[in-house]
């Protein structure tokens, strides 16, 4: 199958547990232990960010993998197989994937992301001083110092999620570039498809799959929230964060589809021109036949199919003029939304206290 020759799907057990597992074990246990030896466990159980991004978010990110890349291998067969891409088209179709694969799997793209992680991290150690960072990281009585843990959270577990964010990105990025190559076929769209999107409707399965990360990324900033609220901010000093979160994961996630925006905006312009013509002469014969003077409703103008005909044809216009230019649907996008916003329910949960939400809860029902 294409996707197995693309390396998609990899046939038998991806071993992403164990991967995951790996993840943990490398990012957080080694922190939890360093700690502990140096005296400093308590404060690094208390921080939330940690906890968020080496716990939860970090292998969220590798189990992301078994949600996520089934249902893109999905796609590209269905694209094949539904005719969308025409027999003839199926090498080019092929060749954009393999090429995009390529790239996907290069080792200068592998170097790079690994220098990149570094060189942020590398920055961030520069931008932020000493005193607002986390006890647990720095040396006790030696300003500036990094404890061990410190030193390990730098040069291993901070790169390690950098890393594994980065490298959704990229393969954001590259999705994005293969959506690109396929719109540039020659696709056999039906611009009267019910779907509202010329049979492209499929891809709105995706975004079911980026569920895990939509959360881990969610995850991560709500573990920071919760460590700045827990050293004295108001919730109201972050009210930008979850917006920004929000409008970052809608971009990510739904920007590669935007490729196929010219692909169906021509595809709803013509269908105009050529279902509309269709339309106005039933309309015309139609009108002939039952308006013309003297015709009249005699017995018979229940059983006629010329209104069931007209009715058929008409809603197949509609669907023309209701083709969106985005193959995606708002409630998907919704559902997003929904995930995104979850981690944060218990940093807020963590300021209000659970008797002032439900004073709050009953003041608006009763």
């Amino acid at each position: 199958m294409l996707e197995r020759r693309l390396r998609l799907v990899k046939p038998g057990n991806p071993r992403v547990a164990l991967r995951a597992a790996v993840v943990v074990l490398a990012g957080w246990l080694p922190l939890a232990l360093l700690t502990w030896v140096e005296g400093t466990l308590g404060e690094f159980l208390g921080d939330f960010g940690a906890h968020a991004r080496f716990l939860i978010a970090a292998p969220l990110f590798v189990f992301a993998e078994s949600a996520c890349f089934p249902r893109l291998a999905w796609i590209l067969h269905h694209f094949t197989e539904s005719g969308i891409v025409s027999p003839r088209d199926r090498g080019r179709f092929e060749n954009c994937a393999a090429s995009t694969m390529r790239i996907l799997n290069s080792p200068l793209a592998e170097i790079g992301a690994v220098v990149c992680a570094y060189a942020l991290v590398w920055g961030l150690t520069l931008l932020l001083h000493p005193s607002i960072l986390p006890r647990w990281q720095m040396l006790q009585g030696s300003p500036g110092g990094w404890s061990l843990a410190g030193q390990w959270h730098v040069l291993v577990s901070l790169p390690l999620f950098v890393l594994l964010f980065l490298s959704w990105v990229w393969r954001q990025l590259l999705w994005g570039h293969l959506m690109f190559l396929v719109s540039r076929l020659p696709l056999q769209l039906i611009a009267a498809h019910p779907d509202g999107a010329g049979g492209l409707k499929f891809l709105n399965t995706a975004l079911r799959g980026y569920w895990p990360l939509c959360f881990a990324l969610a995850a991560a900033v709500a573990g920071g929230v919760a460590n700045q609220l827990r050293h004295g901010t108001q919730l109201s000093d972050h009210w930008f964060v979850i917006p920004f979160v929000v409008a970052l994961i809608i971009v990510l996630f739904t920007a590669p589809f935007a490729a196929f925006a010219p692909v169906l905006r021509r595809l709803k312009e013509d269908g105009t021109f050529q279902y509309g013509a269709l339309g106005l002469a039933l309309g015309r014969q139609f009108e002939a036949k039952w308006l013309k003077p003297g015709a009249g409703a005699g017995p018979d103008i229940l059983a006629s199919e010329d209104f069931s005909s007209a009715t058929d044809l008409y809603q197949v216009v509609s669907n023309v003029h209701a083709v969106s230019y985005l193959p995606i649907e708002f409630a998907a996008v919704r559902e997003l939304i929904i995930v995104a916003l979850a981690p944060f329910i218990p940093v807020v949960l963590f300021v209000v206290s659970v008797n002032a939400l439900l004073e709050g809860i009953a003041k608006i029902l009763l």
